[in-house]
């Protein structure tokens, strides 16, 4: 039988879901979810101001940016 646990948040007791007899259900409250994803590594904003720079502008802050970011 396979039950999913939830993790809890600070102070609140876990919760247990049996998934063949679900008799639980918790609160949407107590679920965290988890980003398992690897972190990218992105590369500094680029901030524009207002009015608009030129297309020109905009091209060559991007090739400012070092492409071979490494973590």
């Amino acid at each position: 039988r396979s039950k999913l646990h939830l993790k809890p948040k600070t102070g609140e007791k876990s919760t247990a879901i049996d998934m063949h007899n679900n008799k639980t259900t918790p609160k949407l409250s107590n679920i965290t979810a988890i980003d398992t994803r690897p972190q990218a590594v992105l590369p500094p904003a680029i901030i524009v101001d207002n009015p608009p720079l030129p297309y020109d502008t905009y091209e060559a802050l991007l090739a400012a940016i070092p492409q071979d970011i490494t973590p």
